[in-house]
């Protein structure tokens, strides 16, 4: 039988077509074109290995592109051959030798004799065996018969029918010693479309095998083979696929087994004759093919036939397909139909969609999309922006964002998302309006201008700073786009520089305004630009001029004249004082240097405490701290009183939660400020190598510390933010600096003196009390206030004395009275519009305020003040007009409800709750007996009665009487009745 699949074997090794034998030939081999050379490397399975580079053929061809030579090494076994070809000046194969590649030593030689252009027989010599095949043909000339000769002895015979397209239709065989012919194989043809069939039958010792080749007619490229056992139905299912260069030559050949994966894998570099190359002989990371195999719970995935870790499977949403990751060559597999069966009984296949670990793939729709990355979920450091069906994603690991796009016929699946430098975008959300997007998150737009061509320039807050974008092409894209549209924004990392280059006819340094009707201006480059939408809103002054911040430049302009021309006129191209450039935050001296008002971005600080000390006892330099209650903010200035800049810097002073910061004096000494207010004592305050230590203690007596780091190498003036000392270590600090905070210091002693008096010497002074006896400890100065008399607090008692005359002269003697005491409320306001509030005789600096009375006419303006610490509310009321005052904060009823109703005209109102104007909107009111009678339909379910609204004269304050369920059903239902019958009540 050995022998019968041995001449099997060797008819099949011929062309059913060519009668001729010539050398094999790039046609054949699949290739197009002529070449000089081929390199062949033929990959095979090795169990527990994979696939395994097992053979390196080189082949060489003549100009004519016959085959001449091949070089072949055999990896695994190590055995080498060379053979070569001798044809004739026609091409015909005369005779092929086979060589050791190692020692040079002839194997085999094989002598091809042709009769009438036929191949009429093969001689091959093989050590001392001969075998001779004689050829027969009929009288089509069709091959139709072999007989094989070995060493003159006859071994047998292979006969071939063929149809008329001289294809085989039977092969059959006689072997020496048997009387019958045997039938080997019997074929059929068919054409199915781009594909030939060939199906065969075939017979074996080991039973009856069917098979089914599809070779592609165009290519004649073998495409799939189908092998099944007539005996008991198994089949097995090989797969060709080949990968093609721009020539139309393949590249590369792959067979895999359906049931048991790759089998091979053919990689070859094709020189052509005109030097070009394509191809490659090393295996790549395209070259990986993944299976799977899943039992119930339990998966094995395959690399190449090797099984590999894999990470658990996670589902693609939509799809029946689950991803996994393979580290060991950074790979992201998709499982095909991995839902469709648990318990599989073959290999199924798998994708692979990456070799790069810091790919991120996603699925399901763009609003609720699952993010992966090396198989995983990513559950943390992602931000989503919804725009639309689409959504702008970033990721904090990879810095980048993508976008998932709907598309128009969504199908499911895992996508790979482009990854993009550039985290900031701009989308239509609807009709008229857009958004700005960074990292995942909107960004405030503060101020925008289009420009002529349609670009758009954005000024937006990002990052804790401004920054400046641009939106090319913004008009076209918005108008013609629709919402969900996401485009690209151009960052400005130099706005002036960038702006110059890109609009150089617009000159945004040189700015001028219009004064126009109705108090109103227009704000303009010198060219014409209009340039109002990128400038902060100009701001009352306290020199009765305007002052604007104009972003761009951080420039402070003064508009001149605002007030001066006739307010029913437009007056075009009027000039601009610059008052400060480069600085974002300013102070603003006036009335001869006694006020001072501020300046963040162009916004007035109006809720403010400043804190200033004498930086030189010899000059009028001060340093200040200024804190802002409502943005929580501190800023460090110095400002000369004796000089004749008016206008000046302030630096925002890093943040810290307790606004706590020290600032230096001559000689090393220093103060501390707390929220804009100086601390008054230090008796626990002294160095510790560079830096300051403050102990103090806190409202519960419990002793607390700060650290000013550094405070040694800062310059007088210059300001450190207080750091807290850890409780824990609290104590050993105290120890090591030899200090007990928790006992007052003892004091130098001061004489009694007569009663209720004050004596100055330069910058100190001594105060004594009603008894005579002096006040030492825990002195907190106010500081000048624009008063002659001085104001200062005994912070340990909480009562402030008045100082009579005491800025008067430098040295004096003078009167005290005591005019605030641990159970006052007071209001103080100085300056301009600088006001301050005192409860139970502290300054309190957090709390909400709404102004009742601020009309320009009014003399005197209020405010009502919530305190969220004691819950109580505040009317406070102060002089409009410049200077100071020193007066009665006045307690209003409204500490159950912590609401005031404020009567507006024409019957409205305005509704403060806790220090905030309430806008809600899910209210309904009516007037019952003069009175207002307010119900909240919302989350408070509040019911409110206002006695006497109706007589209230306009700004009058109401505080709530809580009407009963009971009571107010009553109530309504004599309003209902009332409204019916169209009467009044």
């Amino acid at each position: 039988m050995k022998n019968s699949v041995l001449l099997l074997f060797m008819v099949f090794a011929f062309s059913a077509k060519a009668q001729i034998l010539e050398t094999t030939t790039l046609a054949s081999k699949g290739v197009k074109g002529k070449v000089n050379s081929i390199v062949n490397s033929y990959y095979e399975f090795v169990a527990e290995k994979g696939l395994q580079k097992s053979v390196i053929e080189i082949e060489k061809f003549d100009k004519n592109g016959n085959l001449i030579s091949i070089s072949r090494d055999e990896l695994l076994t190590g055995n080498k051959y060379e053979y070569t070809y001798e044809l004739d000046k026609k091409g015909v194969l005369g005779v092929e030798k086979i060589a050791n590649g190692a020692t040079g030593l002839n194997l085999r030689n094989t002598k091809y004799d042709y009769k009438k252009g036929l191949l009429a027989t093969t001689t091959q010599v093989q050590g001392l065996i001969t075998t001779v095949k004689n050829y027969g043909y009929n009288d089509k000339d069709q091959l139709i018969e072999t007989e094989v000769v070995e060493d003159e002895e006859v071994k047998g015979v292979v006969y071939s029918e063929r149809d008329e397209q001289n294809r085989i239709i039977k092969t059959s065989q006689k072997l020496k010693g048997e009387e019958v012919v045997s039938v080997i194989s019997t074929f059929e043809y068919k054409d199915e479309g781009v594909n030939e069939i060939t199906a065969e039958t075939r017979a074996t010792v080991n039973g009856t095998f069917f098979i089914t080749t599809l070779t592609d007619k165009t290519t004649k490229l073998k495409v799939q083979e189908t092998t099944k056992n007539l005996g008991n139905n198994q089949q097995s299912v090989l797969k060709h696929y080949y990968e093609s260069d721009a020539q139309g030559s393949w590249i590369k050949s792959e067979v895999l087994d359906e049931q048991f994966g790759r089998s091979s894998l053919v990689l070859r570099k094709i020189t052509y004759a005109d030097g070009q190359t394509t191809g490659r002989t090393e295996m790549a990371p395209e070259d990986n093919r993944a299976q799977y195999f899943r039992q119930y719970s339990n998966v094995s995935v395959a690399i190449n036939g090797k099984i590999v870790p894999a990470t658990s499977p996670n589902l693609i949403s939509g799809t029946d397909d689950y991803i996994t990751y393979v580290s060991s060559i950074n790979a992201t597999v998709i499982l095909k139909g991995y839902n469709k069966s648990s318990n599989h009984t073959t290999w199924h296949e798998g994708v692979i969609v990456s070799h790069n670990p810091e790919d991120i793939f996603w699925a399901g729709g763009p609003n609720y999309p699952t993010i992966f990355q090396k198989g995983l979920i990513v559950t943390t450091g992602k931000y989503r922006y919804d725009v639309g069906a689409n959504s702008i994603n970033y990721l904090t690991s990879q810095n980048k964002s993508f976008l998932a796009i709907k598309e128009p016929e969504e199908k499911p699946g895992l996508k790979k998302a482009e990854l993009l430098e550039d985290n900031r975008f701009w989308a239509k959300m609807t009709d008229s309006t857009y958004v700005l997007v960074s990292k995942g998150y909107g960004v405030t737009i503060r101020k925008q201008l289009e420009l002529d061509g349609g670009d758009k320039l954005i000024l937006s807050y990002l990052g804790g700073a401004d920054g400046w974008f641009i939106l090319p092409n913004y008009r076209t894209k918005f108008d013609e786009g629709k919402p969900g549209d996401i485009h690209n924004t151009e960052y400005l990392e130099e706005p002036l520089k960038q702006l110059k280059e890109r609009y150089p006819s617009i000159n945004f340094s040189s700015i001028v305004y219009d004064n126009l009707p109705l108090n109103k201006y227009r704000l303009k480059t010198v060219d014409g630009t209009v340039v109002s939408g990128i400038a902060e809103t100009a701001t009352w002054a306290p020199d009765k001029q305007q002052v604007l911040y104009f972003p761009l430049t951080s420039a402070y302009y003064r508009l001149d004249g605002f007030y001066d021309k006739a307010d029913d006129k437009e007056f075009a191209n009027q000039p601009l004082t610059l008052l400060s450039k480069g600085e974002k935050s300013i102070y603003y001296l006036y009335n001869e240097n006694k006020n001072i008002t501020y300046f963040v971005e162009g916004r007035r600080l109006i809720k403010s405490n400043l804190g200033s000390r004498k930086l030189y006892a010899d000059q009028g330099k001060y340093g200040a701290v200024v804190y802002d209650s409502t943005t929580n903010a501190s800023y460090g200035m110095q400002y000369d009183l004796k000089g004749t800049t008016k206008i000046g810097p302030m630096k925002a002073l890093s943040w810290n939660s307790v606004q706590t910061y020290i600032m230096k004096f001559e000689k090393g000494q220093w103060v501390i400020f707390e929220k804009g207010e100086g601390m008054s004592n230090y008796d626990y305050s002294l160095m510790d190598g560079d830096d300051v230590v403050h102990f103090y203690t806190n409202a519960l007596n419990v002793v607390k510390a700060y650290r000013f780091k550094g405070f040694k190498n800062i310059e007088p003036g210059d300001f450190l933010p207080a750091e807290f000392v850890p409780d824990n270590e609290v104590a050993s600090l105290a120890t090591k600096l030899k200090v007990d905070p928790s006992k007052p210091k003892e004091k130098p002693v001061v004489t009694k003196a007569q009663p209720n008096t004050f004596k100055r010497i330069g910058t100190t002074y001594n105060l004594w009390d009603g008894n005579g006896e002096p006040v030492v400890d825990y002195l907190q100065f106010f500081g000048n206030l624009g008063s002659p008399d001085a104001y200062v607090r005994d912070t340990a008692r909480s009562i402030t004395y008045e100082l009579k005359g005491y800025f008067t002269q430098d040295n004096i003697e003078g009167s005290s009275r005591i005019v605030m005491g641990p159970t006052d409320y007071k209001v103080l306001k100085w300056g301009d519009k600088n006001v301050a509030f005192f409860i139970n005789g502290k300054s309190i600096v957090d709390v909400k305020r709404v102004y009742v009375k601020n009309q320009v006419d009014s003399e005197m303006w209020g405010e009502v003040i919530y305190d969220r610490h004691s819950g109580s509310t505040f009317l406070a009321e102060y002089p409009q007009k410049e200077g100071f005052y020193f007066g009665a904060l006045n307690k209003l009823l409204a500490d159950n409800e912590k609401t005031v109703l404020v009567k507006q005209k024409d019957g409205k109102f305005t509704l403060i709750v806790e220090g905030v104007i309430d806008k809600s909107t899910t209210f309904t009111v009516d007037i019952y007996q003069g009175d207002l009678i307010y119900v909240n339909n919302g989350t408070s379910q509040k019911a409110y009665r206002f006695k006497g609204f109706e007589k209230a004269e306009y700004l009058d304050l109401l505080f709530p009487e809580v009407i009963p369920q009971a009571e107010l059903k009553t109530i309504l239902n004599e309003i209902d009745t009332a409204k019916t019958k169209g009467g009044k009540d």
